[in-house]
C-alpha cells in the first residue's frame, strides 16, 4: 500500500474521492500498481507538491487482528522482562540479606590524592624523645638525675709545719693570671709583686723560664673553695707536662679544659692580709691571711674522679 503525507487535509479527501471509484472498477490490473501509478500522478497535479515531502511506506499491509495481537505480545514481552530483573533482585536480597543498592560501598580514593601526614604517630614520639634529651641538660631536673660525684675532700692538718692533701681547680690559663703580692719571702719562695706596682727582682742566676718555681700564686681547693697560697706549682712534673701540651697562649680561655690536680703539700707558713689578683687586668682585693704551702708531689686527676 502507498502511504502519503498530503500537504493538506483537503488534498487527502480529493484523493480518497478519486481513487475509490478506480479501486471499485473491475479492471484485470493488479490493484496495488494502479493505485500507485494513479497516486503518482494525483500527487503531480497537487499544487506545491514536491517528491520530498512524500516517502512510500515499505511496511506490509496487516490484518487488524494480526495488529492488536502484536501490539499485545509487546507488552508481555516488557513485563516479562521486568519481572526477571525483579525475581533476579529477590534472590541476591535472599543471599546476602540486603538488597543490591544497600551494598554498594563508597569508592575510596587512590594512594596518590591521600595526603601523607606531616608527622606520623611514630615519628612525633621520635621527636619528642629527642627534644627531651636536648633539653634535659639545662634543666634542673637534670642536675636531679645525675649521679652525685664522689668530691675529694682535703685531708690532713692546715698549719704551720704540717702536711696535707689537696684538691685544686686549675686551668692553663691560671699559670700567666694569678698573682698576689706581699714583701713576705719562705724558704726562697715569695709573691711576683712586693707591692702593687713593684715587682721582684730575679734571682742572678735563676734561669729565664722556669716554670714559675719560686713563685706564690693564689688558688682554691676543689668542692669547698677554700683559699691557699701554693709555691712552684706548675713547676712539678704533672702540671708542668700539661702546661706544655695544653699551652694558653694565643688561646681564648673558655676554649682550655678546666681540671683537678691533687697535690702533697707541707705548709711552710702565713701571709698577711697579702693582696691578691685573679687577673693581669683585675683590681688589687685582700681576702684574710692564707696560709704557704709548698707541693712535694701533684697528679691530675681523671675527669670521672673530678
Amino acid at each position: 500500500m502507498l502511504v502519503a503525507e498530503p500537504p493538506e487535509t483537503s488534498s487527502v479527501r480529493a484523493w480518497t474521492s478519486f481513487a475509490a471509484p478506480r479501486r471499485m472498477a473491475g479492471n484485470d490490473r493488479d490493484p496495488s500498481s494502479t493505485a500507485e501509478s494513479t497516486l503518482r500522478k494525483w500527487l503531480r497535479s497537487v499544487p506545491g507538491w514536491s517528491a520530498g515531502r512524500f516517502a512510500l511506506s515499505t511496511q506490509p499491509m496487516v490484518k487488524g487482528s494480526e495488529r492488536s495481537k502484536s501490539t499485545k505480545t509487546e507488552p508481555t514481552k516488557a513485563a516479562g522482562s521486568s519481572a526477571s530483573s525483579e525475581d533476579a533482585a529477590r534472590k541476591r536480597k535472599k543471599k546476602t540479606g540486603k538488597p543490591a543498592a544497600a551494598r554498594r560501598r563508597p569508592r575510596r580514593p587512590d594512594p596518590e590524592d591521600e595526603a601523607a601526614p606531616v608527622l606520623s604517630g611514630r615519628l612525633m614520639a621520635a621527636t619528642l624523645v629527642l627534644a627531651a634529651m636536648a633539653m634535659i641538660p639545662f634543666m634542673g631536673i637534670g642536675k636531679a638525675l645525675e649521679r652525685d660525684k664522689n668530691i675529694p675532700s682535703d685531708t690532713g692538718e692546715w698549719k704551720i709545719g704540717g702536711t696535707a692533701k689537696v684538691h685544686v681547680t686549675l686551668v692553663t690559663a691560671d699559670y700567666n693570671k694569678l698573682n698576689c703580692y706581699s714583701d713576705k719571702v719562705f724558704e726562697g719562695k715569695h709573691c711576683q709583686y712586693q707591692t702593687e706596682t713593684q715587682a721582684f727582682r730575679p734571682e742572678p742566676n735563676a734561669p729565664i723560664d722556669d716554670n714559675k718555681a719560686n713563685q706564690i700564686q693564689p688558688y682554691r681547693t676543689h668542692g669547698t673553695n677554700k683559699l691557699i697560697f701554693i709555691a712552684g706549682l706548675w713547676a712539678t712534673p704533672a702540671l708542668a707536662t700539661r702546661l706544655h701540651f695544653e699551652t694558653p697562649r694565643g688561646v681564648a680561655e673558655n676554649k682550655l679544659a678546666r681540671f683537678v690536680a691533687e697535690c702533697d703539700v707541707r705548709f711552710v707558713g702565713q701571709m698577711k692580709n697579702p693582696g691578691i689578683r685573679w687577673s693581669p687586668t683585675g683590681k688589687w682585693i685582700h681576702e684574710g691571711d692564707p696560709l704557704v704551702a709548698i707541693p712535694t708531689s701533684c697528679k691530675i686527676l681523671a675527669p670521672e674522679n673530678t
